[in-house]
């Protein structure tokens, strides 16, 4: 990402990029208006402390918004991850996500004294079964799936599973896409600055 963003901005006294562990950010205190958190705290280990970091670097009256999807949505992408959950017993058919539409607002209101929610919902819709193979093979649910049985075999089963399915529907297979997008402002900043900080 920083590559393509270099090739298309030239970085300035007041622009530069950086390349960081959310949990040990290199950047001083207060020093943004806006961080954005764009389907990203779900994968981190512990949210709480990556809160705890993006908000040291936010200013006191700056925003910070989170994007996720919710647990709810009934998209072909979850509905291949539970029937593959099923047939391996591998991965988890019910696990809700560690920050979701659901259950994002009461996370965030542990930093934020301020927490919106806003609510979007698309179309989800894929016309061939390859297309949904491949959007399922991009997921941290096949990762971690293929961790334990190898790639080339969850991809030949998803694909079996997903033939299956597209010869029931051969205009293709859809669902609705639910995300939320969160607006926090007053950060109750609970970690102290990090030294050798660059700005």
């Amino acid at each position: 990402m920083l590559g393509a963003i270099s090739s298309r901005v030239r970085p300035t006294p007041r622009l530069g990029l950086v390349n960081g562990d959310i949990d040990h950010l290199p950047l001083r205190q207060s020093t943004f208006d806006l961080v954005a958190a764009s389907h990203v705290l779900y994968h981190l280990r512990d949210i709480a402390r990556g809160l705890d970091e993006l908000t040291r670097v936010l200013r006191p009256t700056g925003t910070f918004v989170a994007t996720t999807n919710a647990d709810e949505a009934d998209v072909p992408v979850i509905r291949l991850h539970r029937e593959m959950a099923a047939r391996t017993g591998y991965g988890s058919e019910t696990d809700a996500s560690p920050f979701s539409a659901e259950n994002g607002a009461a996370i965030l209101n542990a930093h934020f004294d301020h927490v919106e929610t806003h609510v979007f919902t698309s179309a989800d819709h894929y016309a061939s079964k390859q297309a949904l193979v491949d959007a399922y093979a991009a997921t941290g649910r096949c990762q971690l799936i293929a961790t334990a049985l190898g790639h080339a075999a969850v991809l030949d089963l998803a694909s079996t599973v997903a033939s299956a399915w597209f010869d029931n529907c051969p205009d293709g297979l859809s669902g609705e896409v639910r995300m939320a997008a969160f607006v926090c402002t007053a950060a109750r900043t609970m970690r102290a600055p990090q030294p050798n900080l660059t700005d």
